[in-house]
């Protein structure tokens, strides 16, 4: 009697199973989902540099009259829809007729070089989207600035676009360039699907990738 009058006096309650207790503040679990992206600043002088400097640069020095040699030879069939050289270069036979029938100014010879200088900024454009397209996956590349991924695209494009052997190329009549500009064209489209399948893409798993391709 006198044990319960003095638990009762004290006035504590007893602790219950029931009875909450306090939290521990635990530091948030990391997610495997790649962070947000910022919001880029438009930077459109980028896309004009890439637009506008490469098709005056062959403008510039594009062949203006015959180029001896196979040039002439594509010309010449283009315009009559004759048959080249083997492998007979058909496909290019009726771009040319196409290009000398309907582009309304110059000589014949100065538009059937204006299809390669064409067909040249094709390509350059589709390789600009095809790195902007990976270089935008890549976790470092996000975190660093935004919009780097199409500084490093227009980086990689104009380096094409002046490499001596593609610009030989762009400036005179040939089926080399229109070549480079299909296989541009698929590893653009096989890029954009690629990129489509994957959430992220971390700087490890593509120079691993890059490694595989290059041996």
């Amino acid at each position: 009697m006198n044990d319960d009058k003095q638990s009762g006096a004290s006035g504590q309650q007893p602790i219950t199973a029931n009875q909450p207790t306090a939290t521990s503040h635990q530091p948030p679990v990391p997610s495997d989902q790649p962070p947000a992206p910022n919001a880029q600043p438009p930077i459109p002088f980028l896309i004009l540099l890439l637009l506008a400097i490469v098709p005056i640069l062959y403008l510039a020095t594009l062949a203006q009259d015959l180029v001896f040699g196979d040039p002439t030879e594509y010309t010449f069939v283009a315009h009559i829809l004759g048959i080249a050289h083997p492998p007979g270069y058909a496909f290019i036979t009726l771009l040319g007729k196409l290009f000398q029938s309907l582009i309304p100014v110059g000589e014949i010879p100065w538009r059937m070089h204006l299809l390669s200088a064409a067909a040249a900024t094709a390509a350059v454009l589709f390789v600009y989207g095809s790195v902007q397209a990976i270089a935008a996956r890549i976790e470092p590349v996000a975190r660093i600035m935004p919009g780097l991924d199409k500084i490093v695209a227009v980086f990689a494009a104009l380096s094409v676009a002046t490499a001596a052997n593609w610009w030989q190329h762009a400036i005179h009549a040939n089926p080399h360039i229109v070549t480079a500009a299909f296989l541009s064209a698929n590893l653009f489209f096989l890029t954009k699907w690629w990129v489509s399948q994957q959430s992220w893409v971390s700087q490890q798993s593509w120079v691993s990738q890059q490694s595989w391709v290059s041996q």
